[in-house]
């Protein structure tokens, strides 16, 4: 009820004006009518109509007096009716010239929503209801826009990380291989077959992860499973236990660091490889191999940290750069529940992935 009441109330102006308009027209026109009644139809009209039927026609005022009758007397009211009708049309006529100018500043407005124009549509008062409904559509559709290359960036960003990361577990594998084919102890062959099985299975689910990402609008939805709890000392030991045995077959000194203490994570484990992945791939563009790169473990409010410390190498080769390392890494320490910290000092850079503990740490 209420919603038909503020229906009828938003076009009151124009009704009103319409109203108005109208009342007006029907006034300016039983006007005229009677003017031309008085003064044309009975007046000088007639005195006109007889002088020139007798000097021009008839000759003769008796004859032109009876025409006069014939004709106009004795049809003085449709001769009133059409003198109504003409006088209303063409008044009407010159007032819906300017009732058409709703329409045109309509037409504007939706141009306006078509050209993706910024500022708001403005019609005339008697239209504001529908003003109002035009910069809605007008703002829900920019919103959408907004919201589609939001989400057509995420995807772009998505496919660049992925594409990104694929590298290093792609480069690993290989590097696996090369020392399967030489070596010749059967344990050793028995650790890089596993190892070369691990990052093939990386491998497939960033690939997974892509082809879910083509089929999904929101890169949010793309990930290939829900964060699991995980027992953090035992998952960030075996990746570091990892990077630190592939930076030293790099010429690396990486000591591994040791976690002295039992905690619990919340995250996808395949998020965690990928970040030091990544930072196993910074370390041999930019890194220095004439100096150790250091591994800490630090605890803080709530939080684990592990920190790697590196020389910066004198003239890194960045012909193979894309600049997605770092931002890769700080997206996936964010989905992880925690941060990416960064610091250079002069020659010195530090990495630090700051991991939410989830539960008691003991």
């Amino acid at each position: 009820m209420l919603k038909g009441k503020q229906k009828w109330s938003d076009y009151k102006l124009l009704r009103r004006k319409l109203f108005f308009g109208t009342t007006i027209i029907v006034a300016v026109s039983a006007v005229l009518v009677f003017l031309a009644y008085s003064f044309l139809l009975r007046g000088r009209f007639a005195n006109f109509v007889v002088k020139f039927l007798t000097d021009y026609v008839y000759q003769d005022r008796d004859a032109a007096l009876a025409f006069y009758w014939n004709v106009f007397r004795d049809h003085m009211d449709f001769l009133l009716f059409l003198s109504a009708v003409g006088v209303f049309l063409l008044i009407l006529r010159f007032y819906m010239r300017s009732f058409t100018k709703y329409f045109n500043q309509i037409n504007q407005g939706i141009d306006a929503i078509i050209q993706e124009s910024n500022n708001d549509v403005v019609l005339a008062p008697e239209l504001a209801a529908t003003e109002r409904k035009i910069n809605q559509i007008k703002h829900t559709l920019a919103q959408r826009s907004m919201a589609e290359q939001i989400a057509e960036q995420r995807k772009n960003d998505l496919v660049m990380y992925l594409a990104h990361d694929i590298r290093t577990p792609l480069t690993k594998l290989m590097g696996y291989l090369e020392i399967l084919r030489r070596c010749q102890s059967g344990e050793e062959r028995e650790k890089y077959l596993r190892l070369a099985a691990e990052k093939a299975e990386q491998i497939k689910g960033m690939t997974d992860q892509l082809f879910d990402r083509a089929q999904v609008p929101d890169s949010r939805e793309a990930l290939a499973r829900e964060p699991e709890l995980v027992d953090g000392a035992q998952l960030l030991g075996q990746i570091l236990s990892e990077v630190c045995g592939d930076l030293q077959r790099e010429g690396f000194q990486a000591p591994q660091p040791v976690f002295t203490e039992p905690f619990r994570l919340y995250l996808r484990p395949e998020d965690a490889v990928r970040v030091f992945d990544n930072l196993f791939s910074n370390l041999c563009k930019y890194g220095d191999p004439a100096s150790p790169v250091n591994f800490s473990v630090e605890w803080g409010p709530g939080t684990v940290i592990v920190a790697a410390e590196n020389r910066v190498r004198p003239d890194p080769d960045r012909r193979d750069s894309h600049g997605v390392g770092l931002p890769t890494m700080a997206e996936l320490m964010e989905r992880c529940g925690g941060r990416l910290e960064t610091e250079r000092r002069g020659e010195t850079f530090r990495t630090a992935a700051v991991f939410a503990v989830s539960g008691d740490m003991r």
